[in-house]
């Protein structure tokens, strides 16, 4: 295929209209859109799908957490099942389950049914469409256009994510969150029958004779249960297992076995895979080591993950802090995202367009330190009665900075690869491995975020309460009580104080170190992420040192 080919994309498909690079990346960049809408709608929504459907905060951060943890491993499958079927079957099919699982979302009338049947769906379809939209890219643009589109990509992302964050709180507020849901159903089906029409077939092998069932079984097993793990450790504990820990082994929690189970399986994984290489080649394998083993393509899948991580899991943060600590209401929530993603859109255009003289490793490392530092400086800026106009400026910032690391992190992997392995195939397979790397780091960051948030506030509280020698016995067994308090609003917790039959004179005393210690946890699990975010200063290390200008020849 020639540049002229790659740039118009105008074969034939039979039956199907023609299509073009601006209209093939307008549907590519919807999807994109759309999904970010997903993760943004369901963020600022969670009050108002907390009263609905009778959910608390673990509730919440198992809605949240479903969708990294089920579309991981299903978008290192994608990698290799789009290579196998073709990219644009791989993304009409994911398509087809987003429209069915946003439809589900919208009637959910329990939080079980919304997480473990809409969301696992949602996870399943996204699992297939993002790596779709990069494989497509890579496979059939030019390098020049092929860096073009992940800006674009990139841009689009934040695009959403600044503009969802506002719409969605005023359909919240004036609708309803069901609403939401079946205006994204129907973004999605555009989208579907868009891509349907104006993509054209491409040749593809078929359904690859040694695909890797077990070993897809145990990398969704091994991620599963780490990220499930790191989720539950709020409620059973994180070092010695509490009341409602479901078991205990020498008083332990739970937790940390999981955790060493889901690594001994991952750990199983890549030993197979390795194996599974060596005997049958490389086409029948999920994940070829070399992805992770290659400094260079290691260190661009961590960059990957870094917008991910930090911004998300300050998101989720930042929305508890904003309509339960400060009760302001989803549009004023969703005004402080809007500022965060202005900052990722300028950083995004900005980056290939200034910053071709500068080497992508040079990029990444200020893109890095940036946000770390705007997320110190959103801490300094919140309180527990309101917040400075810091927080706006900090929040802009950790934009400016994600969007830098992320612009170009998607070019990084592929041009390690080629440089590498000279294997373009590769390149593109590599998006599922790109995919579940953004999933992961969007697991971590809410797994460890809602873990500080808990533990934190129960910490505090119960620190203050054994603090106060006034308080009378009854008070005093309160304090082993307060892990079963969860991060709620002034009025729960009254409710929680009388259930227990606490003196009505001693509740606001409590309820006021409550309040203490959910700003304290709020601080702690933002410092949380910052400290995170600067860990991946060691892998940026490891990016290539050439300029932007000359990875475009």
């Amino acid at each position: 295929m020639n540049a002229h080919e790659v740039g118009t994309m105008s074969e034939q498909r039979p039956g199907g209209a023609k299509g073009s690079w601006g209209v093939l990346m307008a549907f590519l960049a919807l999807t994109q859109i759309g999904l970010v809408a997903d993760n943004v709608l369901l963020t600022n929504a969670m009050s108002a799908i907390a009263k609905s459907l009778h959910a608390n905060v673990a509730d919440l951060q198992i809605a949240n957490l479903i969708y990294p943890l089920i579309s991981a491993p299903v978008m290192v499958a994608a990698g290799i099942l789009g290579g196998a079927f073709g990219w644009r079957k791989l993304l009409v099919v994911g398509l087809a389950i987003v429209v069915l699982a946003e439809g589900l979302a919208s009637v959910s009338t329990s939080i079980v049914f919304f997480n473990y049947v809409a969301r696992t769906l949602i996870g399943v379809g996204a699992g297939l469409c993002v790596p779709a939209v990069l494989g497509y890219i890579t496979d059939n643009f030019s390098r020049a256009q092929m860096a073009t589109s992940f800006a674009l990509i990139s841009a689009s992302v934040a695009l959403s994510a600044a503009l969802a964050p506002i719409g969605s709180g005023f359909v919240v507020m004036y609708l309803s969150w069901q609403a939401g849901f079946v205006v994204l159903a129907a973004i999605f089906f555009l989208c579907l029958l868009g891509f349907y029409f104006f993509a054209p077939r491409a040749a593809v092998s078929g359904f690859p004779a040694r695909f890797d069932f077990a070993g897809f079984m145990l990398l969704f097993v091994g991620l599963t249960t780490i990220l499930l793990a790191l989720a539950k450790a709020s409620t059973w504990g994180v070092f010695f297992a509490n009341t409602q820990a479901p078991f205990s082994i020498y008083k332990l929690s739970p937790c940390l076995f999981f955790v060493l189970a889901g690594f001994a399986v991952l750990f199983a994984f890549m030993r197979r895979e390795n194996m599974r290489e060596r005997t049958y080649g490389k086409d029948a394998v999920l994940l070829r080591c070399a992805l992770l083993t290659t400094p260079g393509v290691r260190a661009g899948l961590f960059m990957t993950g870094f917008y991910y991580y930090l911004a998300m899991g300050a998101a989720f943060v930042l929305v508890l802090y904003l309509q339960i600590v400060l009760k302001y209401n989803a549009v004023i929530s969703g005004v402080v995202f809007a500022v965060v993603s202005v900052g990722m859109i300028a950083g995004s255009l900005c980056t290939p367009k200034f910053g071709q003289n500068f080497s992508l490793r040079g990029i990444s490392i200020v893109g890095i330190a940036l946000s770390v530092a705007s997320t110190v400086l959103i801490v300094m800026a919140i309180g527990p009665d309101g917040y400075s106009f810091w927080l706006y400026v900090g929040s802009l910032f950790l934009g400016v900075g994600s969007g830098m690391v992320t612009a170009e992190s998607p070019c990084a992997v592929a041009t390690a690869i080629e440089e590498a392995f000279h294997d373009k195939q590769l390149a593109g397979q590599s998006s599922g491995a790109q995919g579940a790397a953004r999933n992961v780091g969007q697991a971590i960051g809410l797994a460890l975020a809602g873990l500080v948030l808990v533990v934190g506030l129960t910490t505090f509280t119960r620190t203050e309460i054994l603090k106060n020698r006034s308080f009378p016995p009854s008070v005093d067994d309160l304090s082993r009580m307060v892990d079963s308090m969860a991060f709620v609003v002034d009025g729960d917790v009254r409710a929680f104080l009388k259930k227990r039959n606490i003196e009505e004179q001693y509740i606001e005393p409590i309820v006021e170190d409550y309040n203490k210690g959910r700003i304290f946890s709020v601080r702690a699990s933002l410092l949380l992420l910052a400290v995170g975010g600067a860990l991946f200063l060691f892998p940026a290390m490891s990016l290539t040192s050439r300029k932007l200008k000359d990875m475009r020849d």
